[in-house]
């Protein structure tokens, strides 16, 4: 048999010495199942996992159901798919390809174009940005005995994969088709990734669309070329004491202006056909030290400033009763007095607070407001509103639309914060990291709401229907359920980018007020692109670690009793 030559691995080892040390920072956290039952009895897996990943780039995952091709649709009769898997933030095709090779979204990794080098974010441009190792390269550096080969015609993309042991640069898709079978036939692989781009050029050309001729020529092609794959995989020598998933996705769908869905499959001989979908309410956990949202760049939309009328409001559950850390801000630490902006935070162990302002405004001091207890696990609703009134200004606290402590905030003088970021989660700074919650439906308005308004909205399911939805300039419902982005669902505002290892949580019909309770059946699973190195890595058991700050969900886990043998 055909043996891999590892020149690669050679060339590459010296410049991975010298990254791997301050490099590897991952892990959303979903709780999967332990490979043991005591229903099932014992279980145990297959000693030889190996992968077949394909990307048809520019595939729209809605357009592709449409059209239905045959080897596609058979594979989804023993798989888990979704033809709706969310778009990234930058869809570029490097970027995207990024995504789904680190596992971190593209709001952390922060490749863009085809150098695929990461670039800081603005106004940090003296600052190294963080680095996300792609899953070749935790390959070879964590289990080096795996064989990985790349199958691509695209360049950049090849060399952005040197560490793989096998690279080939194919000159168009017939030849990614034929090499891939090559390598399928001759060699043994435990990874194998073969990029398709004949449907990215057909879309780009004519239209992401089936009712375009061309693009559903591209499409129905490259599905005649899966199927060959497949039928390679299932003719090979040891096929039987081979455990292979077969996962088929795609970097992008639509433009880079106007990002469209995708979708992904995973498929192996064990699994049972399933639709991911998204089940109830799904929620962003708050806790781990760095795990927090921030908005960057608000162009000044979410600055108090000196007069600014405003009002914040957001439903928390407290996992942890504790004193004294930040949960949602828009201001400096709270170091002594020397602070300015808002602070919302947890108050004496049970009730909650908001401090306002201090002396780096020239004010005289910091001053604060405490609202009612929100111990007991349950959810509230926490509002504040700060209102000017001819030379006066005033804030108001509510808990559960209950007026609560006023304060005459005049002689803050000035909340403006221009360079601090409207943060929610482990708030940089923050004098505890016990804290640990779950946010849903954080509302900016930019006007201070009526006390009636508050408290008869508390409970509105349909935002839209506020009767100052107009002067909503931020809605974030935390309720996207994967991936390091919070979408805004206001007329107005900016997305919420997570920072830290995003951790998801399925909470069915745990929800707070300002949410109706749903038919909950099945686990809820939204998948997203930097999915793929997570069920990558999760499959050649390779374990995912914390400090790697990835972002993707190895969603898999959840069905290991249909994949998992049963020892007699």
């Amino acid at each position: 048999m055909r043996k891999y030559i590892n020149t690669n691995k050679v060339f590459a080892f010296f410049g991975m010495a010298l990254l791997l040390a301050s490099t590897f920072t991952a892990c959303k956290k979903y709780p999967n199942p332990a490979p043991y039952f005591e229903e099932y009895g014992e279980l145990e897996v297959k000693s030889s996992r190996r992968i077949l990943l394909i990307s048809i780039d520019g595939t729209d995952g809605g357009e592709l159901q449409k059209i239905a091709p045959t080897n596609i649709m058979s594979l989804i009769k023993t798989g888990k798919y979704s033809f709706n898997r969310g778009p990234e933030l930058v869809s570029t095709q490097a970027s995207t390809w990024a995504s789904m090779l680190t596992g971190a979204s593209s709001t952390k990794h922060g490749i863009s174009d085809n150098s695929y080098r990461p670039v800081s974010e603005p106004g940090k441009e003296h600052t190294a940005p963080p680095y996300f190792p792609n899953m070749v390269a935790r390959i070879l550096d964590i289990k080096p005995e795996l064989k990985t080969a790349a199958i691509t015609s695209d360049a950049a993309l090849n060399k952005y994969l040197i560490e793989a042991d096998h690279r080939v640069l194919a000159a168009n898709d017939g030849v990614i088709k034929d090499s891939t079978l090559a390598i399928l036939t001759n060699e043994n692989p435990n990874l194998v990734i073969a990029s398709f781009k004949d449907v990215e050029t057909a879309g780009a050309a004519g239209g992401y669309a089936a009712s375009v001729p061309a693009y559903k020529a591209a499409i129905e092609k490259t599905d005649t070329y899966i199927g060959e794959m497949v039928a390679a995989i299932k003719k090979r020598k040891n096929y039987s004491n081979e455990d292979w998933l077969i996962i088929v996705t795609t970097n992008k769908a639509g433009t880079e202006a106007n990002p469209k869905a995708g979708f992904i499959i995973t498929s192996n001989p064990a699994l049972k056909e399933g639709m991911l979908t998204k089940v109830g309410f799904n929620g962003m956990r708050f806790g781990k030290v760095g795990l927090v949202g921030t908005i960057k760049n608000d162009n000044g939309l979410y600055d108090a400033g000196k007069n600014k009328d405003f009002t914040v409001q957001v439903q928390m559950k407290f996992n942890v009763i504790t004193t004294y850390p930040r949960f949602l801000s828009k201001g400096t630490p709270l170091v002594s007095d020397a602070i300015t902006g808002w602070t919302m935070l947890q108050n004496d162990g049970s009730t909650w607070a908001v401090i306002f302002g201090g002396k780096a405004a020239g004010g005289n001091g910091k001053r604060q407001l405490v609202g009612t207890s929100v111990a007991g696990g349950g959810w509230h609703t926490l509002t504040f509103t700060v209102k000017t009134v001819g030379a006066t200004r005033i804030a108001t606290v509510f808990t559960d639309g209950i007026p609560g402590q006023t304060l005459d905030i005049t002689n803050t003088i000035d909340l403006s914060s221009p360079t601090t970021p409207l943060s929610i989660g482990g708030v940089e700074a923050s004098t505890s990291s016990n804290s640990d919650f779950y946010a849903a439906d954080l509302q900016y308005f930019n006007v201070a709401l009526d006390p009636a308004v508050i408290k008869a909205n508390v409970a509105l399911k349909d935002v839209t229907q506020h009767p100052n939805y107009s002067n909503l300039v931020g809605y974030w419902p935390f309720d996207d359920g994967g991936g390091a982005v919070v979408a805004n669902k206001a007329p107005i505002g900016f997305n919420l980018n997570i920072a830290g290892p995003s951790s998801w949580a399925a909470l069915g019909n745990d929800i707070p007020v300002s949410r109706a309770p749903q038919t909950i059946s099945g686990v809820s699973i939204v998948p997203t692109s930097p999915d793929v190195a997570s069920l990558c890595l999760y499959w050649l058991k390779i374990p995912i670690k914390d400090e790697w700050k990835m972002d993707g969900n190895p969603w898999i886990s959840n069905y290991e009793i249909e994949f998992l043998k049963k020892i007699n």
